[in-house]
């Protein structure tokens, strides 16, 4: 895979360039869950992050036509805990690790397992997921540019 290159001008880092990967056709975007919901919504409970951050997901892929995945660390809630409160769109999935896999593991996972010739955008802060991400030809959106471009 080989990251989707920004126009002439787009600064990464800004919302121009997250709006132009997040409308990349045929892109799969990659969230690293709690490390958005815990930068947007730090004193609320996981269970209201989760379901906060889905709704903006969802929103997020209604505006760009983007396939959105949101990955969560599993070992924290239980199944009925963790069923999005909200309706959760058919463009937004989301997914748990296993008790024993740090989400930041499934998210670097993913970036690699997806098809190729796709072009990925993962989500996150994270050094270590945003180098993994990178080592399999994925573009990287930091937390803060996704809130910063929801929010404009």
């Amino acid at each position: 895979r080989t990251p989707v290159r920004l126009a002439r001008g787009a600064i990464d880092g800004t919302a121009e360039a997250t709006d132009q990967l997040l409308r990349t056709p045929g892109v799969a975007v990659v969230v690293d869950g709690y490390n958005v919901s815990m930068s947007a919504w730090p004193r609320l409970d996981a269970r209201t992050q989760r379901d906060h951050l889905v709704k903006l997901l969802g929103a997020a892929s209604a505006r760009t036509g983007a396939d959105v995945h949101v990955v969560f660390d599993g070992d924290s809630a239980t199944e009925a805990e963790r069923r999005p409160s909200v309706s959760a769109p058919l463009a937004v999935r989301v997914h748990y690790s296993a008790a024993d896999v740090e989400a930041d593991d499934v998210v670097i996972a993913m970036a690699r397992d997806l098809p190729t010739d796709r072009p990925v955008v993962v989500v996150s802060s994270d050094r270590r997921v945003a180098e993994g991400a990178r080592r399999h030809g994925a573009n990287v959106v930091s937390s803060s540019a996704l809130l910063a471009w929801v929010r404009a």
